[in-house]
């Protein structure tokens, strides 16, 4: 237990190290290459590994991840610009610098920092240095826990890419508002959680949040486009201004859209966690309860036949 809870200590602390990082870079290096495209693709989404990593307990190869960004944003954009402003001196005066132009190589630097401190935490987390961990052996009903936790996990992520790729199919129009809005905000990061669930082996917990997502973008976009006609139900067709309409339009379609889709990723996720606790047998009702002992009763007669 307690090593748990510092664990998800330890993780947190992780996670605020990727947020501090981009509050500093908004608010004071808004233009320095490195932490600003870092900061504007979300670190490459190692921060995600940290919240998977976190859960199955991990915690030395997420916090060498942490540092291997850290330092590799902060090494990589000093002597990468280095590097840079010595090829860019070598060129004006003359010198052959043996390509027909300079090269940044923060990148370059930033990946290779990421690896190094990537190899380092997985050579001390799995104990190939001197004791610093036990092993912990997990008898097979474990194994097959873990096992089928991750296929459900992977297959969660495969239908939040799935349903991305369908919604850019699509133009977020006024028809389309809430899939498109949520697509282009990544779904609000709701697939990092399904990350955290499949660590800790709760599957139950990714299918709901997954299928939550889902209905809250198919009941978001046609409540929104219910609310729409009755917005323009209610307004009159002498306004002079036609941008005052599509205002009025979208403030009903967006507002109750995005609420809904809030409302049924919580309700499901709740569902979820209720399943997960009691098991399914905790909402199905007697009947059916009754139904499926005699089904398995009588299958066992006949198997035994």
């Amino acid at each position: 237990m307690k090593r748990t809870v510092y664990g998800h200590l330890i993780g947190g602390l992780c996670l605020l190290s990727f947020a501090g990082l981009a509050v500093v870079t908004k608010l004071w290096f808004p233009e320095v290459y490195l932490l600003e495209w870092t900061c504007r693709h979300s670190y490459i989404y190692i921060w995600a590994w940290v919240f998977y990593l976190t859960a199955v307990r991990k915690e030395i190869i997420a916090v060498a991840l942490s540092v291997g960004n850290l330092f590799g944003v902060i090494v990589g954009q000093v002597y990468g610009s280095y590097l840079f402003d010595i090829d860019m001196t070598k060129l004006e005066a003359g010198i052959d610098i043996g390509r027909g132009y300079p090269q940044n190589y923060s990148f370059a630097i930033y990946i290779y920092s990421l690896l190094l401190t990537f190899i380092l935490g997985v050579l001390i987390q799995f104990n190939f240095f001197r004791g610093w961990q036990q092993r912990v052996r997990k008898d097979e009903e474990e194994k097959k826990r873990i096992a089928w936790a991750h296929i459900i996990g992977i297959l969660c992520l495969v239908a939040f890419q799935f349903l991305w790729a369908f919604t850019n199919t699509y133009s977020p129009d006024m028809e389309h508002f809430v899939s498109g809005w949520t697509a282009e905000h990544h779904y609000l990061y709701c697939w990092a959680l399904v990350c955290y669930f499949t660590g800790i082996g709760k599957p139950v917990l990714s299918v709901s949040l997954t299928l939550g997502n889902f209905a809250g973008v198919y009941l978001g976009d046609r409540a929104g486009s219910f609310f729409r006609e009755l917005a323009m139900r209610e307004i009159p067709w002498d306004i002079p201004n036609d941008e005052m309409l599509l205002a009025y339009q979208a403030y009903y379609q967006n507002h109750n859209g995005l609420a809904i889709w809030v409302a049924c990723v919580f309700l499901f996720l709740i569902l979820g966690a209720y399943i997960q606790k009691k098991g399914l047998r905790a909402i199905c009702p007697g009947w059916l309860k009754r139904g499926l002992i005699r089904v398995k009763e009588g299958w066992l007669k006949f198997y035994n036949s």
